[in-house]
């Protein structure tokens, strides 16, 4: 699955064709995203829970259906600690991670994602589908090695060709 969203990413020798990675993990609860970010300076971002797409449950729970996420942004220290704390159960979630705090959005287009600030993009569908892009290949290449020592399914990049294929061309 590839959600609408990519960027060029360039460096010293030219455009890296890499914008993301695809995949998919167990349906079941635990700590996902501490578990796909374990590479990743999560710590340096201040991050966006967009929460119109956020459904994101607690597994210990009082009262059921508790969400994980309380409130829409988190600094790098608040954000490990609650992905990390709690078993949960991701049925969607879109996450976007910057470097510095601003007035956040929900980005939801390939232009919109290249022309923000936004660093990180983590998008969670039906309990399974992970779509990670990156404006630094090299988080996507720590994503990438989490993903195949987890043995997660049907790891894929996503590259600049396939945003043609996305509806994004």
């Amino acid at each position: 699955m590839y959600c609408n969203m990519g960027i060029n990413i360039k460096n010293m020798i030219g455009v890296i064709d890499l914008i993301g990675i695809s995949f998919e993990v167990p349906n079941e609860y635990g700590k996902i995203l501490g578990a796909i970010t374990t590479n990743v300076d999560v710590e340096k971002y201040f991050w966006y829970n967009v929460e119109a797409f956020d459904q994101t449950f607690k597994q210990d729970i009082t009262p059921p259906g508790d969400f994980l996420f309380k409130k829409e942004t988190y600094n790098g220290h608040e954000f490990i600690d609650i992905i990390n704390s709690h078993e949960y159960y991701t049925v969607f979630s879109k996450l976007q991670a910057y470097l510095k705090e601003a007035h956040y959005r929900e980005i939801n287009t390939y232009d919109e994602y290249i022309n923000s600030d936004c660093e990180i993009l983590i998008i969670i569908v039906d309990c399974i589908f992970v779509d990670i892009f990156a404006k630094d290949v090299g988080v996507l290449k720590k994503v990438e090695e989490i993903a195949i020592q987890k043995q997660f399914k049907n790891i894929v990049h996503i590259e600049t060709k396939n945003i043609a294929e996305s509806g994004l061309g």
